[in-house]
């Protein structure tokens, strides 16, 4: 049977996340090193944890804290772009 609706288009996952303009790409960088550290920190609780559950609240966690990340990033990236 063909299907009558094509598949959407494949893209990113849509950030929430917004970064302050003035944002310097050192301190962007600095910013997501810490949150790196808090991500690891994290994800260690969660593989260490002797009960697991689906909906572990620390998997949310780990997901927000590589979206804002990412966001830094893409942000510090852009900023040293501009620089060049």
């Amino acid at each position: 049977m063909k299907k009558i609706v094509p598949d959407p288009p494949l893209t990113p996952p849509v950030s929430y996340f917004s970064i302050i303009s003035d944002l310097a790409a050192d301190d962007a960088l600095a910013a997501a090193s810490t949150l790196m550290d808090s991500l690891n920190q994290n994800l260690e609780s969660y593989l260490s944890a002797e009960h697991i559950d689906a909906g572990d609240f620390r998997l949310e966690n780990a997901q927000m804290l590589s979206q804002m990340i990412c966001t830094l990033v893409v942000h510090a990236r852009a900023k040293g772009e501009a620089h060049e």
